[in-house]
């Protein structure tokens, strides 16, 4: 497969910061043998971070939110395999729709609307399924389990325009247009391992890290967000 070789940016990039945290923490920790300063840095590089590292490099891989992104991914998948995507750009961009891709779109649109509509009952009905025990949104099902809805919702409505389109002929026909767009994000996945183990190396240093979470969230989130661009700028210069 000969895949663009920008789609691999973020995994060096994640793993060239890695190997700065690591020379870094060693030069401080010589530069403070030498001098017999006390820096009150971690030499990742001595025999405690080296043990640290190894104790702790699994947990950090599992800790990052894989499921999250596989869901996202699927989620991408299905509309694009559907051609919902196309349809809406084409719809938003003023261009004309053949009258199957119209009826597919707007088919679509309104199935989705009905199931937002549903998700709303849902919530405000007197049983409140979807709310938390105490009636609010907080450590609510519909909080907690978006993503899973979220999937849902896009699997019905991409099934009803591949079906309407014709471009979903059986459940295999899905499956292939999933299975071909996790393989252009296959950079951004293997970016999550080097992603996982850089910020909790930087604090096992010694460094602070302000705004943890959401750092964390942009270092996950933008492999996936720059192979989306770079499929979006190789679409437009194709055309």
């Amino acid at each position: 497969m000969n895949r663009d070789k920008r789609y691999y940016y973020p995994l060096l990039l994640y793993i060239l910061l890695l190997l700065l945290v690591w020379l870094a923490s060693w030069v401080v920790g010589v530069v403070g043998l030498l001098s017999g300063n006390d820096f009150e840095l971690h030499n990742l590089l001595s025999a405690t971070g080296i043990r640290w590292t190894l104790r702790n490099a699994v947990g950090f891989v599992d800790s990052a939110p894989w499921a999250t992104a596989i869901f996202g991914v699927l989620c991408i998948g299905l509309l694009r395999g559907s051609g919902f995507i196309h349809s809406f750009s084409l719809m938003i961009s003023g261009c004309s729709l053949s009258h199957n891709r119209s009826r597919a779109l707007w088919m679509s649109i309104s199935l989705l609307s009905c199931l937002i509509l549903l998700l709303f009952i849902f919530s405000i009905s007197a049983d409140g399924i979807l709310m938390s025990v105490t009636n609010t949104i907080t450590s609510s099902p519909l909080y907690i389990g978006w993503i899973l809805l979220l999937l849902l919702i896009i699997i019905l409505v991409s099934a009803m325009h591949g079906a309407v389109y014709g471009s979903y002929r059986n459940i295999y026909d899905m499956l292939d247009g999933v299975v071909d767009v996790f393989s252009i994000y296959i950079p951004a996945y293997m970016a999550m391992l080097p992603a996982s183990g850089l910020l909790p190396t930087v604090a096992y240093v010694g460094i602070d890290v302000p705004y943890h979470a959401i750092i964390e969230s942009m270092l996950y989130a933008s492999p996936f967000i720059y192979v989306t661009v770079c499929l979006l700028c190789n679409k437009s210069n194709s055309k």
